[in-house]
């Protein structure tokens, strides 16, 4: 594959030498998973991930399942809160001699190699499943969930349309554009 990516050894499967069938793995994706990229939206987590490898002549075919949480940090409030994973993904690989470019359905790996890791794959298809705007669920009665005190605060710093009546009349005609 011609991404680059972190790289774990447990998850590195080598396929020289398989029968063309369809084989099992089974992942356990915790903390020390998410602690290998930097900047990832996801700290924590208790995931599993059951990943059906089919090997063909020359593609292998990557069914994984994904269910658990993960530990998110709520947009609004900055509290973190569980977000449960529950996600089929599919990722199709072909081996080629060629220098070949990654398209959206395919993955490209050299003839030459002799193992296939997967842990970049399985970072990027949990940061698929969790939502883009992430926030506290909603309770039993429909309210948000976040934490009262930090709603408050950003209630109270935020601009509304009171505050819009003391603008500065240098800006006074900017706002005119807006209406």
């Amino acid at each position: 594959m011609h991404f680059k990516g972190i790289e774990l050894k447990e998850f590195s499967i080598p396929f020289v030498g398989l029968a063309n069938k369809k084989y099992t793995f089974n992942y356990h994706i915790d903390k020390k998973f998410f602690d290998n990229f930097e900047f990832s939206p996801v700290k924590d987590g208790d995931l599993a991930v059951k990943l059906t490898f089919d090997k063909q002549d020359a593609v292998f075919i990557l069914d994984f399942d994904l269910k658990g949480n993960v530990e998110l940090t709520c947009d609004l409030c900055s509290d973190s809160f569980s977000y449960e994973i529950s996600k089929s993904s599919r990722a199709i690989i072909k081996l080629s001699g060629n220098e070949m470019e990654d398209t959206d359905e395919i993955l490209y790996l050299e003839n030459n190699s002799s193992e296939l890791n997967v842990t970049q794959l399985i970072y990027e298809f949990i940061s698929l499943a969790i939502p883009l705007k992430r926030v506290h669920p909603s309770d039993k009665d429909g309210k948000n969930s976040c934490d009262p005190e930090a709603i408050k605060l950003l209630n109270k710093i935020s601009v509304n349309s009171d505050s819009n009546k003391n603008i500065d009349p240098r800006w006074e005609s900017l706002s005119k554009l807006l209406n």
